[in-house]
């Protein structure tokens, strides 16, 4: 009995705590690191301030400090209770891992032809548009403004222009498509950006993926036991770079005299007067450039927090959040043109264990923006380039007044009217998603995401007058309402193992459905008031002809597979496959197959080219694919729709309102196909500062 007493109690004795800090090999301390127990779930995390502690008993005697993009580290305890760690740089880990269509790989292990850009690249760029931070980051990738205007979305080409009906690319945003857009993230909430461009890359994404692909990883916290507070702010100044040098008033007036001398006419007596007005002050008169044009502002506002928190007695138990809240305001260069944008964006995520996890993300999005001038020929800016120096935009008491040297509306009118237009759209995305290892090797992911939002368009036209050529003798209204609705729903198992350090195989197979659903209406009121809390279409007292209205809908079901294999890290090969639903077609072209296969060999890891001593890298790659465009039709295209109910007929002496077929019913109309080559080859020198990739590829549409 006394032996047992203290057997035991001599056990008891040997619990003590081990603590001490974790820093990186320029001793900065790293918050989140795991401390793990060898062969046990018992762990911790490490604080802000790099600092841990944690309980020890019995046999246990070897700790191991995991964090991303640092090298595992093991430490035998022995009788030490404060152990300090300096982790080193996992280069590999850094670099190499880039995100595929609904996984990730390493950049080492690709077939297909892949570019990345990383967050930090795009805030090099004083923009608050995404797409337009990567401009000129990415070989084959063309970024254009589709106008001038503020607000005006970005026109994307991967690799030019791949199809007649629509060649914008699909953004993925977290392993979601969200469409042919990412206006609803701000630079500042991204991590990362791959583009997929050959089809052997994009053929998992079937229907959606015939442009090529974008793929954007937003910024998620990191455990730590402080939150980390960022704030953001740039302005901007922007003007047209080079106003056209124009005659002034009194070299306008002196051409005048010259011209109507040598024709022998004499000038009308108010215009004569003017003129002689003009050339004894002088006179510059108007530029009407000033008056159309300005120097317009940008301001970008971004405020964001993340962090996370962990179990102390479990590091299997954290969370992690992110939430971020942006406010650009862009002036435009003509007067009375201005973009607002608004956006919030907030992302958690809670680890129940080492094998379970949750997540939830939200996404809020508001735009106002004001009406921009139209027409080639009688829009504000053509005319502040024909419209006479001598003339004014105004009289003595601040009224428009019509132009009487030569013909044409008031440049300053125009612009003034631009002010009474409104454009507002407003729209949240919703989504979740779960996550859990089945086994060793193979996860579970289902992610859900629903999309909502409302157009408001409301553009108000005062009655005018000045003189019989350029007036409204009626004000007008125009208002647009209309709403969209979307859900996409992806369910996938990924299945990754190595056999005997040489064969490794990363397999993912899935299914996707998505629907989604639009409306709306617009109609335009005759003599509204001018007050501007009074401009209702109910308040109208006559309407144009009738209202318009639309209303759309259209669902796809998908199933996808794709298996990469690599024999002794050197030889890689992927084969993918997806079978597409869409509701655009009918019949036996309803349902499309779009199959693709790459192949790689990394060259630098045979011994006769490392004996070179030539390249750090060195990769051939080869692929071919199929992918398909849904674009080429739209919904309901089987059958024949009737519009134009303006239309009017007479049956049997008496008129009658009617309307007629819109489009010819296509049946038959299939998917169309885009299958594409790509041979590349991927080289690095100098221990990776100087890298070079080429890629030669063939592509076709049907």
């Amino acid at each position: 009995m006394i032996f047992c007493f203290v057997f035991s109690w001599t056990a008891f004795a040997q619990d003590k705590t081990v603590s001490g800090t974790v820093t990186d090999e320029s001793n900065i301390p790293l918050p989140g690191v795991t401390v793990k127990v060898n062969g046990t779930s018992i762990g911790a995390v490490t604080d802000f301030d790099g600092n841990y502690s944690i309980m020890l008993s019995g046999s246990q005697n070897t700790l191991t400090f995991s964090y991303v993009g640092f090298k595992n580290q093991e430490m035998k305890v022995g009788n030490q209770t404060t152990i300090n760690v300096s982790l080193a740089t996992d280069l590999e880990a850094l670099n190499e891992v880039v995100v595929v269509g609904y996984g990730s790989m390493k950049k080492s292990d690709l077939t297909g032809a892949i570019s990345s850009v990383s967050g930090d690249d795009l805030l090099k760029v004083a923009t608050n548009r995404p797409v337009e931070a990567i401009q000129g980051r990415v070989a084959g990738l063309s970024i254009t403004k589709t106008s001038g205007r503020p607000g005006a979305g970005m026109r994307v080409r991967i690799r030019g222009v791949g199809s007649t009906n629509n060649s914008d690319p699909l953004y993925v945003v977290d392993g979601v498509p969200v469409g042919n857009d990412i206006e609803f993230l701000s630079p500042e909430d991204i991590q990362n950006i791959e583009i997929l461009k050959d089809a052997s890359s994009t053929a998992i994404y079937g229907n959606k993926g015939a442009n090529g692909v974008i793929i954007v990883t937003t910024k998620s916290g990191k455990v730590t036991s402080k939150p980390v507070f960022s704030f953001n702010t740039y302005y901007g100044i922007a003007e047209i770079p080079n106003k056209i040098d124009l005659l002034n008033a009194s070299q306008q007036a002196t051409l005048i005299l010259e011209a109507a001398a040598n024709d022998g006419q004499t000038l009308p007596t108010n215009l004569e007067s003017r003129i002689n007005f003009i050339l004894a002050n002088d006179s510059k008169g108007t530029d009407w450039q000033n008056q159309v044009f300005r120097q317009a502002s940008q301001k970008n506002y971004n405020l964001s927090v993340r962090g996370g928190v962990a179990n102390s007695d479990d590091s299997g138990r954290q969370l992690t959040y992110s939430l971020s809240g942006t406010l650009f305001d862009e002036e435009g260069t003509v007067k009375n043109t201005d973009f607002k944008k608004y956006l919030f964006n907030s992302k958690t995520e809670y680890q129940f264990s080492d094998r379970f996890k949750v997540g939830v993300q939200l996404d809020l999005f508001r735009s106002e923006s004001g009406n921009f001038p139209q027409g080639i020929y009688e829009g504000p800016i053509p005319l502040s380039l024909t419209t006479s120096p001598i003339d004014s935009p105004t009289d003595a008491e601040g009224n428009f007044i019509p132009m009487f040297t030569a013909f044409g509306n008031n440049p300053a009118l125009l612009v003034d009217h631009l002010k009474n237009g409104n454009n507002e759209t407003n729209s949240y995305g919703f989504r979740s998603w779960l996550e859990y290892n089945l086994a060793e090797g193979l996860d579970f992911k289902t992610n859900y995401k629903i999309s909502r939002g409302a157009t408001h368009n409301k553009n108000y036209n005062p009655a005018y007058y000045l003189n019989e050529n350029f007036n409204r003798p009626l004000s007008e209204l125009y208002e647009q309402r209309g709403e969209f609705y979307s859900w996409i729903w992806s369910n996938l198992l990924n299945y990754t193992k190595t056999f005997n350090d040489v064969h490794k195989v990363i397999a993912t197979l899935g299914q996707e459905s998505s629907y989604s659903t639009s409306s709306g209406f617009s109609g335009t009121g005759i003599d509204v008031p001018s007050d501007p809390d009074l401009q209702y279409l109910d308040l109208a007292k006559t309407f144009n002809v009738r209202l318009n209205s639309y209303q759309g809908q259209g669902g796809t079901e998908s199933y996808f597979a794709r298996v990469f294999y690599s024999f002794d890290n050197k030889y890689m090969v992927t084969g993918t496959a997806r079978y597409d639903g869409s509701s655009k077609f009918s019949g036996d072209n309803k349902w499309g197959l779009f199959p693709s296969v790459g192949v790689s060999w990394k060259a630098d890891e045979e011994k006769f080219i490392q004996e070179l001593n030539t390249f750090y890298t060195l990769k051939f790659r080869a692929g071919w694919g199929r992918v398909g465009n849904q674009s080429s039709a739209q919904a309901g295209s089987d059958v024949a729709n009737i519009g134009n109910y303006s239309m009017q007929y007479v049956f049997n002496g008496t008129q009658y309102q009617g309307g007629t077929t819109t489009n010819i019913p296509t049946p038959d109309l299939k998917w169309e196909i885009v299958e594409s080559q790509n041979y590349g080859v991927d080289m690095a020198f100098l221990e990776n500062d100087l890298k070079v990739t080429a890629d030669y590829f063939i592509e076709m549409s049907t």
